[in-house]
């Protein structure tokens, strides 16, 4: 399968940035509210949706630290989501909201 790269301009810090896909409250603010994460080189990351019925478990292939992060997709819920890495794509308009605005529109927020 080929890279899909997006650049994208949000008047945020590399660090700002960074914190906001590496760590769980990052993640919580703009892509969904139920995440186990953490910034470690081969940890694994759980990313879920709809109360737990649709869910990613990825492991952190590498960190960047002010750069970037490539998580691995390993057992995901549904099973066709497998295989692709994970760099970023999805939900950036709600990051550049959080990052720029402080606040983004993750999936299932209250309200």
């Amino acid at each position: 399968m080929a890279d899909v790269l997006h650049s994208v301009p949000i008047k945020a810090s590399p660090k700002a940035v960074y914190k906001a896909i590496t760590e769980p409250e990052g993640l919580r603010s703009w892509w969904t509210t139920d995440v186990e994460a953490e910034a470690r080189q081969s940890s694994l990351a759980v990313i879920r949706f709809e109360g737990g019925q649709a869910q990613m478990r990825m492991r952190v292939k590498s960190l960047a630290p002010g750069k970037g992060v490539r998580w691995q997709v390993e057992d995901p819920s549904p099973p066709e989501w497998e295989g692709p890495e994970i760099s970023w794509g999805y939900y950036l308009l709600s990051q550049v909201k959080y990052l720029e605005e402080g606040e983004g529109f993750p999936h299932d927020k209250p309200g």
